[in-house]
């Protein structure tokens, strides 16, 4: 009898001992899906996640490569920018600039409006070059139509009784310098009403066709100012009949000067 009960108990024993390491493999086997679960949930809501960045004025009119045609580029430190927009800007610049220097003969530097700035390479991008066309268009249609309206009003001054509208301009001791000669010119005398801009010729003597000749743009302007090449040589007080001054300006090749001195009158027509 002794010996069933410690068979039983050897047997009881055994199958306790057998039982217990595949407890143990459910329960570590159970931890591993619970925690290969919540990885995978985790790495989902991870990657559903969308990130927005902060977007800049930049971002939105920097033009990417796929949007323009790659053989029709320039490259910029940092940017690619279509060659036909700039092509079409430089030529709307100097059309501003000629415009402009017209202005500045016609009202003086005081009236004149400014000539819109150029682009900097860190500014070349097509939205950028786009704008700035617009504005440099805008420019000259204006520059065109004030320039227009100054010319139909100095032909009405040309009637006109008002006094400081007609001047008489005499340039004398005329000397023009370049680099490879020089000339001494005869003596003129002219009459411009105000608003009105005209080119002279300087001859060194007075043949039809003289050897040595230069041009010199003379201009009284809207304000009162005579202007020769673009730079203000004298500011004439309309109350004030006559008056002189000397004179140093650049030739209108800019490789030269003209020096001389001129006397004004104020006359009435």
């Amino acid at each position: 009898m002794l010996s069933y009960r410690f068979g039983l108990l050897l047997l009881t024993l055994l199958l306790a001992a057998c039982s217990t390491p595949s407890s143990q493999q459910s329960t570590n086997q159970a931890d591993h899906s619970t925690s290969g679960s919540f990885t995978e949930n985790t790495q989902t809501d991870v990657d559903d996640t969308k990130v927005v960045l902060p977007t800049t004025e930049a971002d939105h009119i920097h033009t990417t490569p796929s949007q323009i045609n790659p053989d029709n580029l320039i490259t910029t430190p940092a940017l690619l920018v279509d060659k036909k927009l700039i092509s079409e800007m430089n030529t709307e610049h100097q059309l501003a600039v000629e415009n402009h220097q017209t202005l500045l003969h016609a009202m003086g530097p005081e009236k004149a409006p400014e000539l819109p700035r150029n682009l900097t390479t860190e500014q070349l991008t097509d939205s950028l070059v786009q704008q700035k066309i617009l504005e440099l268009q805008t420019f000259n249609s204006q520059a065109k139509a004030t320039l227009g309206a100054l010319t139909e009003r100095a032909k009405q001054r040309k009637s006109s009784e008002v006094k400081g509208d007609h001047v008489q301009i005499f340039f004398s001791e005329i000397s023009i310098q370049h680099p490879d000669n020089g000339f001494n010119a005869q003596p003129l005398v002219g009459q411009w009403v105000r608003g009105e801009q005209r080119s002279i010729r300087l001859n060194n003597n007075f043949l039809i066709d003289p050897p040595l000749s230069e041009t010199l743009s003379v201009t009284f302007s809207e304000s009162y100012q005579v202007l020769l090449n673009g730079q203000l040589i004298v500011s004439i007080d309309p109350n004030r009949e006559k008056s002189d001054a000397s004179f140093t300006v650049n030739t209108v090749d800019q490789q030269g000067q003209v020096t001389g001195k001129l006397g004004y009158r104020i006359i009435t027509p």
